[in-house]
C-alpha cells in the first residue's frame, strides 16, 4: 500500500488572492495580486498569475506561469535541496 501524502491538496477552478503562502499542493487557476510564496514541499500547478514570487528550495511550480507585468510562459520548475 503506498504511503499517503500528509500535505493537504487543494483544487480550484479559479482562486484569487492578495497574497498566497502554499505549504501543500494546489491545482487549478491561481491569481495572486501581490506575493506568491511556495514553501519547501509545496507545489502549485495550473494557470498561475502573480505580482511577485518566491519559491523555497524543495518547492515547485508547473503550468502556465505569468507575472502581472509580463507575457505568459509555460514551464516546469522542479526545485530540489
Amino acid at each position: 500500500m503506498p504511503a499517503r501524502d500528509p500535505r493537504p491538496a487543494f483544487s480550484a477552478e479559479t482562486r484569487r488572492q492578495i497574497n498566497a503562502d502554499v505549504h501543500g499542493r494546489f491545482e487549478g487557476e491561481l491569481v495572486v495580486r501581490k506575493r506568491l510564496l511556495i514553501r519547501a514541499g509545496g507545489h502549485v500547478s495550473g494557470n498561475i498569475t502573480y505580482g511577485e514570487i518566491e519559491i523555497e528550495s524543495g518547492g515547485g511550480i508547473s503550468g502556465t506561469i505569468r507575472s502581472e507585468h509580463s507575457k505568459p510562459v509555460s514551464m516546469v520548475l522542479p526545485l530540489s535541496a
